[in-house]
């Protein structure tokens, strides 16, 4: 018969040992062994703001840890590691005690996602008009270039630009996350030029119609003596004085606004014979 060597029974009888110690002091310890955790969630992807920790009570210090997996941790093997993982990560800890008892818990550390950096889609004003912009994505907010920006360090500056021109927005959540870049080009589109022509004078009970460029909605006023008061060219019959005020929008949404005065020359309707002798 194979005798056991003296090294198994060494070993066996360390662990053995290892066990009824641990047990021993199991059952005449006063208080549980137990392991109450913390988790401090990472606020973004790459942000180093994470934290896992741990109290632990009953049982016998000094006491070991070990976290696994170990990536994203700055040391494993401390109770309260810095923790920056990319993607949400469960962490399992094991602790020991001095006597060689052993406990374990896991917790769930979660990395909050980054929101992209939203300027908002691309658009046009007229010139002299302004525009709210309204970036979405973090919390901290800069705009570039500054300039005609009511406030460069929000998320919702009154833009009033002479001219087109790209804004970039770097947005962050906080100080420790890499902040997202998005940007919003704004076209500024000229006034029109609505010019109705010089004021004029027509014979009394004439008629004179009016031009205005082609555009996209016209109002004219006063309307009583006009063909038409929402059309480009309508036709004019005013029975005394009159000035024709046109408020005019252009396809790009502009507007404009001109007169022109009609003077009626009373008594010169022109005169017309029915019949002609040689002397007339």
């Amino acid at each position: 018969m194979k005798k056991k060597s003296h090294w198994s029974l060494v070993i066996g009888h360390w662990f053995l040992l290892s066990i009824v110690c641990c047990l021993l002091f199991t059952i005449s310890a006063s208080a549980q062994f137990t392991i109450t955790p913390s988790v401090t969630n990472v606020s973004c992807p790459g942000g180093n703001d994470g934290s896992i920790s741990v109290s632990v009570s009953g049982g016998t210090s000094p006491y070991t840890y070990q976290w696994l997996p170990a990536s994203g941790l700055d040391n494993n093997m401390f109770p309260n590691p810095i923790a920056s993982p990319n993607t949400s990560q469960q962490y399992v800890l094991t602790v020991m005690d001095y006597n060689q008892c052993m406990g374990k818990d896991s917790m769930q550390l979660n990395v909050v996602p980054r929101l992209p950096a939203m300027a908002g889609p691309d658009t046009a004003i007229c010139k002299g008009d302004s525009l709210q912009l309204n970036a979405t994505g973090g919390t901290i907010y800069r705009w570039l270039p500054s300039t005609s920006l009511s406030n460069s360090f929000i998320s919702d500056p009154i833009a009033s630009p002479n001219n087109s021109g790209l804004y970039s927005v770097i947005v962050s959540g906080n100080s420790v996350c890499q902040a997202d870049t998005d940007s919003i080009f704004i076209k500024v589109n000229s006034l029109p030029l609505l010019d109705l022509g010089a004021d004029t004078q027509i014979a009394e009970g004439e008629q004179l119609q009016l031009n205005a460029p082609a555009g996209t909605t016209y109002f004219w006023s006063p309307a009583h003596s006009l063909s038409c008061s929402d059309c480009a060219n309508p036709i004019a019959f005013p029975d005394s004085n009159t000035s024709y005020y046109l408020f005019y929008t252009d396809s790009n949404g502009c507007t404009a606004n001109d007169s022109i005065r009609i003077t009626i020359i009373q008594g010169s309707l022109l005169f017309v014979p029915s019949a002609f002798t040689p002397n007339q």
